[in-house]
């Protein structure tokens, strides 16, 4: 699902309908399902990524729901309080969660996540952090002029509370390796994280996408 509404009108198009044009661009719903296959036959786990708005709810929800059983799993980002994000009231993210959970109660359910300044509260999350099997908080030093393993603790003291098994620290890789230091390392041992996981092309230009495979 494409996320700025200045480029498109809708957030129910695929990106292979007018932003990836190249071959692998995704189209529909069968692309999504072919590609996790074909990735899955080279030994890698791929899982679909959508950025919901609200703007279209329910088409959103069948969308979404229909990948998620197709293929076990889906990738939510969802962003309140920043420009071309999640349009509707945080509330009404509760109720998308839950209507995408009753649609799929078999698959997987991960929600990367962000608001200004890191209050978590604000997005509501305690009351759907139980439909979701990953939490995954946008930690992005670069933002505030905050260090990395700062960011981790912040995030770590509002969500812990929900499961250790379900924080997976997302990192914004692309925005300075240095994010990804000793000090990191060292935090991550300590409060014994599992996963990691991180943006690392997540701005779009012909020099990203052309170096994207190297």
């Amino acid at each position: 699902f494409p996320w700025f509404r200045n480029i498109f009108q809708y957030q129910t198009n695929f990106i292979g309908s007018n932003y990836d044009l190249s071959s692998l661009g995704i189209k529909n719903i069968n692309d999504a399902v072919n590609r996790i296959e074909q990735l899955k036959q080279h030994g890698i786990h791929g899982a679909c990524w959508c950025v919901p708005t609200g703007n279209n709810f329910d088409h959103e929800v069948s969308i979404a729901s229909k990948i998620a059983n197709l293929t076990g799993e889906i990738n939510l980002n969802y962003e309140w309080g920043w420009p071309e994000f999640w349009n509707l009231a945080p509330i009404d993210f509760v109720y998308f969660i839950q209507s995408l959970r009753d649609h799929s109660p078999n698959a997987k359910i991960h929600v990367c996540f962000d608001t200004v300044y890191r209050k978590y509260n604000n997005l509501l999350v305690g009351q759907w952090a139980h439909n979701v099997d990953t939490l995954q908080p946008e930690l992005y030093p670069v933002d505030f002029g905050w260090s990395a393993t700062y960011t981790l603790q912040q995030a770590w003291d509002q969500l812990k509370d929900y499961g250790k098994e379900k924080f997976v620290p997302m990192l914004g890789l692309n925005m300075g390796v240095s994010e990804m230091n000793s000090e990191v390392a060292d935090w991550f041992e300590d409060h014994e994280i599992e996963r990691v996981t991180g943006w690392v092309a997540h701005t779009s230009s012909p020099e990203t996408r052309g170096s994207f495979g190297t």
